[in-house]
Formats: C-alpha cells, structure tokens, sequence
C-alpha cells in the first residue's frame, strides 16, 4: 500500500514538473509585432491580401505563417502579432475582385496591385525570399510596403 502511494505520488510530481516546464519553455520564446502599412493603393475597391512567410521554402509554395485580409484604402496600416524570433517575409496584394487570387494576364504578369517586403522586385517574376526577408529580433518592427500597379 505505501509502495502505491509512493509510486502514485512520485507520477503526480513528475506529470507537475513536466507540465511546469512546458508552460515555462513556451513563456521563454519571445513574441513580436509588426506595424505594416501598405501604400500606394489606386482604390478602395475590395482587400487588401496580406501574407508572412517564414522560410524560403514557404515563399516558394506559398505557405503562410500568418495571413489577413483588411477593406482597401488609400493606406493600409496592420499589426502583426505574436510571431516568433526570426527571418519573415511579406507579400501583399490588391484583390480589388474580391476571389481571393492575385489575377494575372496571359503572359502572367498581375493585373491587381501586388508589394513585397523591403520593397523588393523581381526580375521576370517575384521576387526571391532573400531579397524580401527581413529580420524580425525587436518587440516591434515598423515595415512600409509601396503597392505595384
């Protein structure tokens, strides 16, 4: 009987000190914000898309690690929270349409607004992640992002 409650009592630490220790690794992890603004909107016709990517790999396939969608206007200001330390990019566009897609010609080249982070363009296509990254180490990263028409 005292084995029992031994054993019992020895499992009920350990279960508390491992969930006391979860609880404090995720506390140590420090979180973030962004204030983006988005300018140079031609219209205040549908959203403006807005999209954080963690990796390269994640740019390439278009895998968010944070996404929202805000009313158009002449400038667009959003707060981004909570992400963890590290390198993000952001692209946004202007589904002036309102079908969730960034519309494109027949070469592929946009027909709606479209920004990357840094203010980065590329050359026959988006640009790459290394040229839209930015390092994300402060409570608070202020980000400008000029729209393309």
């Amino acid at each position: 009987m005292k084995n029992k409650i031994y054993s019992n009592s020895k499992l009920l630490f350990t279960l508390l000190f491992l969930i006391t220790m979860g609880v404090l690794q995720s506390q140590d992890k420090p979180k973030t914000l962004i204030q983006l603004e988005v300018t140079g909107i031609k219209s205040t016709i549908g959203f403006i898309q807005i999209a954080v990517f963690k990796s390269d790999t994640d740019f390439d396939k278009d895998i968010f690690s944070y996404v929202i969608a805000v009313p158009a206007s002449s400038e667009v200001q959003v707060s981004i929270p909570n992400l963890e330390v590290g390198r993000y990019a952001i692209a946004v566009y202007h589904d002036e349409n309102k079908n969730q897609k960034l519309d494109k010609n027949f070469v592929g080249i946009p027909k709606e607004g479209y920004g990357f982070s840094n203010n980065a363009v590329g050359k026959l296509g988006p640009p790459k992640f290394s040229e839209t990254s930015f390092s994300l180490d402060t409570n608070l990263k202020k980000l400008s992002i000029r729209m393309n028409y």
